[in-house]
């Protein structure tokens, strides 16, 4: 590096540097003696800034990584079927319902915007799935069976939908059952 080089040169070069040690700030002062300030200023500066940016990321993996990270995940539940058969065998047994009352979810049944966000979650962590990914089961289109594909002389349609309190009300739940999950999940 030569001597005739301006301070916006020196601190380019400077932060251009792979490997900003200690001892690249010392070969830095060192040869630019006029500019040790700066350069150690800025070599502050970027270890600053690389700091807060290792701590946000630090930060953010650890949410991520928290328990309830996994119920608000979008990308991978996304494709995977949560109603399958099994899923919901299990998560009748967790939250002390029917498999024919959660198949009313599976089948598209109960309107998405009438379902409390709790019940929505009770049902994530009992289908080992996220929320986003049940709303979209819930939400999606109805699914055609291959059997029935050929047979169709129309577009399939939605079965029509009720409510979330009209399906509890018309389930087969017992009296007793239906009342506590109401007000469990405040519709009461």
């Amino acid at each position: 590096m030569s001597d005739h080089l301006s301070l916006e040169d020196v601190l380019d070069a400077f932060a251009m540097e792979h490997d900003l040690t200690n001892e690249t700030l010392k070969h830095y002062a060192t040869q630019y003696p006029k500019f040790a300030l700066e350069l150690s200023r800025l070599y502050h500066e970027i270890m600053t800034v690389n700091l807060e940016a290792e701590a946000q990321q630090e930060e953010l993996q650890r949410a991520m990584a928290g328990p309830s990270a996994e119920i608000y995940e979008t990308k991978s539940a996304r494709e995977e079927n949560l109603f399958t058969s099994e899923r919901l065998k299990a998560a009748a047994k967790t939250m002390d319902l029917t498999r024919a009352f959660l198949a009313g979810f599976r089948d598209r049944v109960v309107t998405l915007n009438t379902i409390p966000d709790s019940f929505l979650k009770d049902f994530a962590v009992a289908l080992n799935g996220s929320i986003d990914a049940v709303k979209n089961q819930i939400d999606g289109n109805p699914e055609i069976g291959p059997a029935k594909a050929l047979k169709s002389t129309g577009k399939p349609t939605r079965p029509r939908q009720v409510s979330f309190i009209e399906h509890v009300e018309t389930s087969s739940l017992s009296p007793e059952r239906k009342l506590s999950l109401l007000k469990q999940h405040g519709c009461d």
